[in-house]
């Protein structure tokens, strides 16, 4: 949601905030990517895929149709994503940040290890 190509088609205009923070963080990720590698870090932001967090929601069934929406979008792009539960997208995310090292300083990956664009 923090690529522009998709903020334009997806319809989701109510969303601004989440894609702005969204990418915000992957830049100032870069940035400290760059600041950091001399000294041995590596920094990455990482796209936990759809989660599906409705159940922890404080409204379940406004949280649910806005999940939905998001999914539907994903669909009508021909995508069929793969609909996590919050342990589900960690687990998968720890195991990409344990595997990672310098290559992949300043990345923006999927939580399954894809090169996000």
């Amino acid at each position: 949601m923090a690529d522009p190509a998709v903020a334009a088609k997806g319809g989701l205009s109510g969303t601004v905030a989440y894609p702005t923070t969204k990418a915000a963080t992957v830049m100032v990720a870069a940035k400290y990517a760059a600041g950091l590698k001399d000294d041995g870090f590596t920094v990455i932001s990482l796209r936990p895929g759809v989660v599906n967090t409705t159940a922890t929601a404080a409204d379940p069934d406004a949280a649910n149709a806005v999940f939905k929406r998001v999914v539907d979008m994903h669909v009508s792009r021909g995508q069929k994503p793969d609909v996590l539960t919050p342990a589900q997208s960690v687990e998968a995310q720890l195991r990409v940040i344990d595997a990672g090292g310098p290559e992949q300083n300043g990345a923006f990956l999927s939580y399954d290890g894809d090169l996000t664009k």
